[in-house]
């Protein structure tokens, strides 16, 4: 399967012209946080409309992640999840879109052994999920399967917590927050990931022969630069 992967979309345009046809590929997979940017694009409301219609036309072969930036409109009214970039002058229609779209979009992708989430899930982070959603696990077939059918629940927001690598208080993040060191430390076994939140560069892949690996894809760089190479991830799987 050939995979197409975006890292944090931040209200960049620049996504389009990569993926002028989605032929080419079996899976195209945006990873979250589709808004707020310290560029201010005007155009942000009608960038994630054109996202969520590149879902509605091509169904599955899109796969919507949520980010936690997402999360912050989607419950405006939730201060739990509020973080930095919060734009209120378009809080209202970030709200509404995300609200009236929010069965297109997903925690977690999973395709084989590769699992796609925003910001990655630690092995501490799924036991303390497991132990506090263990009827969910039994309706599960996968563990990304299991991350969504939380995801309907009220322990929603355990996906929230945030660990002191990136500034919280939790025991450890959710899969909205997982920091670079964090997820790098007590990343699942047997599973490769593929995560966006913590912006590099460029994208960096981390493991190897004898460890799994995680791929981190929070890469993508705005419509005037020139690094249209390292701006996105297309995998083999």
């Amino acid at each position: 399967m050939k995979m197409l992967v975006f890292g944090d979309i931040h209200e960049k345009q620049v996504w389009n012209p990569i993926l002028s046809s989605t032929d080419g590929y079996d899976k195209v997979v945006f990873e979250g946080d589709y808004v707020d940017s310290f560029e201010k694009n005007p155009n942000a409301v009608q960038n994630l409309q054109s996202i969520i219609s590149l879902k509605k036309e091509f169904g599955d072969k899109v796969v919507l992640l949520w980010g936690n930036h997402d999360m912050q409109y989607l419950y405006v009214d939730d201060a739990r999840y509020r973080c930095s970039g919060f734009q209120q002058d378009k809080a209202f229609a970030f709200h509404q879109i995300f609200k009236e779209n929010k069965q297109l979009f997903q925690y977690a992708y999973q395709e084989k052994n590769y699992l796609f989430t925003h910001a990655g899930v630690t092995k501490k982070f799924l036991d303390y999920l497991i132990k506090h959603n263990k009827d969910v696990l039994e309706c599960s077939i996968n563990i990304a399967d299991f991350l969504n059918l939380v995801g309907t629940t009220k322990n929603e927001i355990m996906f929230n917590m945030c660990g002191v690598e990136r500034n919280g208080k939790d025991i450890c993040s959710g899969l909205l927050w997982t920091g670079k060191e964090e997820l790098k430390k007590d990343t699942l076994h047997y599973f490769n990931q593929v995560v966006g939140h913590t912006w590099n560069n460029e994208i960096e892949v981390y493991g190897g022969l004898h460890r799994n690996v995680i791929y981190f894809v929070d890469a993508l760089h705005s419509e005037n630069d020139n690094k249209i190479d390292v701006n996105y991830l297309i995998i083999n799987i």
